[in-house]
């Protein structure tokens, strides 16, 4: 039998690795898999780089980060749906674009919270760069309904925020 040592950075990633387990999928299939949990990112991804670990179940943002700025090569198993519902620009007037918020702020819950690692990884497929000083996000620690009525007081230059968000910015 193959032993795989996993760590999953989500509880809610727990009951697929018991269900798996109590119903022999690992057996089956002449694995035995030892799993536990693994709250810190960073925690994380040196055990899966020193070799401690052979699978991080949960740790997609965090390692996209570091393989668009230290060209790290990892390998990402990904499910189909997507998660990211706050993908709805809330902008000031003059904002027309995703390309007009260069050099604008956006506000954001948190830099490293599913959301702020969302925003910062669209911004950067559509050309804008944080670390080149392209725009800036600001860390608010604020509820969607704070952010989005930031914008509309012109606290920030935009935000993204989920349904029903959207309909009660406009």
């Amino acid at each position: 039998m193959r032993e795989l040592k996993i760590i999953y950075r989500s509880e809610s990633h727990a009951p697929f690795w018991v269900l798996a387990e109590k119903a022999g999928i690992w057996e089956k299939n002449g694995l035995r898999v030892n799993t536990s949990p693994e709250l810190g990112r960073e925690r994380a991804v040196e055990a899966l780089k020193n070799g401690h670990v052979d699978l991080i179940s949960g740790n997609h943002h965090n390692l996209y980060a570091r393989r668009a700025k230290n060209n790290e090569d990892f390998v990402h198993l990904a499910q189909l749906g997507n998660r990211w519902t706050e993908n709805h620009m809330i902008a000031t007037d003059s904002i027309r674009s995703v390309q007009d918020l260069r050099g604008k702020q956006i506000a954001v819950d948190s830099k490293n919270s599913h959301a702020g690692l969302n925003v910062w990884l669209f911004m950067r497929q559509e050309g804008l760069d944080l670390d080149k000083g392209d725009y800036e996000l600001v860390e608010t620690h604020a509820s969607t309904d704070k952010r989005w009525k930031g914008v509309l007081a012109g606290e920030f230059d935009a935000a993204f925020v989920d349904l029903p968000h959207n309909l009660r910015a406009k």
